[in-house]
């Protein structure tokens, strides 16, 4: 079928609209990577964990614009200790979701629940990627991904208490911590 055929098909059978997209992703683009380092506070009879400070650094090639990039990092980390703290969705053995849904289960922090700005620090390697654009890579993603490890290293540096899987949530915490002291 032509493109043509496909436009007069749409018009006469009034699909209303029609739409295109094309995307390229080179094969030779490497991943950026992203370190987290946290230091939290964790109230021990509430389990809520409040962030004192990060240190996020990264390798995402030559940094264009150093404030976007600042701001993907600490999006990440906010993103991130939001899967790590708050979440709580759950799935069934078919992958599909279980719990009540995106808006009441998968909590994204609010400004109270944010790790504050002033306690984040930045850092970028100083490298040069020869297949992205000025010597570039993509930083998107990778700013969320080490985040929940660092939250459990974290809390398991300040509590003894290791969670192994995600949305160290208070309840899971108080369980958690209960079991080690009972030991």
């Amino acid at each position: 079928m032509t493109i043509g055929e496909i436009a007069t098909r749409c018009w006469t059978e009034s699909w209303k609209t029609i739409a295109s997209v094309e995307s390229y992703r080179p094969v030779s683009c490497p991943p950026a990577y992203v370190s987290v380092f946290v230091d939290v506070e964790v109230d021990t009879w509430t389990g809520n964990v409040r962030t004192v400070r990060a240190v996020i650094g990264s390798d995402c090639g030559t940094v264009i614009n150093p404030d976007m990039a600042a701001g993907q990092l600490e999006g990440g980390l906010s993103k991130g200790a939001g899967f790590a703290l708050l979440e709580n969705n759950q799935w069934d053995t078919q992958g599909q979701l279980a719990s009540k849904g995106y808006m009441v289960d998968a909590k994204v922090p609010g400004c109270m629940e944010s790790p504050c700005l002033g306690g984040i620090t930045t850092h970028f390697a100083d490298t040069y990627e020869p297949s992205g654009p000025f010597g570039a890579k993509g930083i998107g993603e990778a700013a969320m991904n080490p985040v929940a490890a660092a939250y459990a290293n974290a809390i398991c540096n300040a509590t003894g208490v290791r969670f192994t899987s995600c949305r160290s949530r208070p309840k899971r915490f108080w369980r958690h911590s209960s079991a080690e002291r009972d030991r």
